[in-house]
């Protein structure tokens, strides 16, 4: 029987242990270096007076490959606020705005110069903030430019807990169906803030996501959920 129970020890300590799902590989990754391809984005509006601005405006942007490296959606419009307004009697000039959404999901794909080729990946938003400027003559507006943040963190069933910093700039909306016109093909589709993921809306705006900077971190774990949101916090201060 000894002899039974050391033979069972030994065949355990030979087989192989069972692999570990590795997470995001850490470090920064850009459009402009050539890491991945910049993208496009549509905003659904779901609710009137159905423009820019109303709350349960909803984002979904992908790569120029129409979701095959990186996909986000359902960030919901929170707040807005207003920064600084510079038109002048006669209307011309630019308002900074400064706009808050919640909830939201990024998607990697496992192909990516962060992956292994193992699974994809999942990642929970934790803070999405759009600062835009908005650009007027005679009280026409002519142009958006949007910087955007967002951070958060990746979904089980990675081996630890990581988390993520992306960061847009120079974003631009480029049409909408406010001024007539239809979404262009290749553009991901305008999602029901109701039922995201699934079911679309009719009116929205769309742009280029140009610019783009993701710096994936290691280990963020720390003992409890409120102070992992804290060290979080804390590297995205740095």
């Amino acid at each position: 029987m000894r002899s039974l129970l050391i033979l069972i020890v030994l065949s355990l300590a030979a087989a192989p242990a069972f692999a570990q799902i590795l997470g995001p590989a850490p470090g920064t990754y850009t459009s402009l270096g050539g890491d991945f391809s910049e993208g496009v984005f549509s905003e659904s509006w779901v609710a009137p007076p159905h423009n820019n601005g109303v709350v349960n405006n909803t984002i979904h942007a992908w790569d120029n490959g129409m979701g095959v490296e990186w996909q986000l959606y359902c960030p919901s419009l929170l707040n807005v606020t207003v920064i600084l307004d510079t038109r002048d009697t006669n209307g011309n000039g630019f308002v900074k705005y400064s706009t808050d959404y919640t909830g939201g999901t990024l998607w990697l794909s496992k192909a990516g110069p962060w992956g292994h080729n193992q699974i994809d990946f999942t990642a929970t938003i934790t803070l999405f903030n759009v600062t835009s400027t908005h650009h007027y003559a005679g009280w026409q507006l002519v142009n958006i430019v949007s910087d955007i943040i967002f951070t958060g963190m990746f979904d089980p069933p990675v081996e630890e807990e990581q988390c993520f910093e992306y960061v847009l700039s120079n974003g631009a909306i480029t049409g909408s169906t406010g001024m007539g016109m239809t979404l262009p093909a290749g553009y991901p589709p305008f999602l029901d803030y109701y039922t995201c993921p699934t079911g679309t809306v009719a009116l929205g705006a769309w742009g280029t996501a140009e610019d783009i900077s993701l710096t994936i971190y290691g280990d963020c774990t720390v003992a409890t959920e409120p102070s992992t949101w804290g060290k979080v916090k804390s590297l995205f201060a740095e």
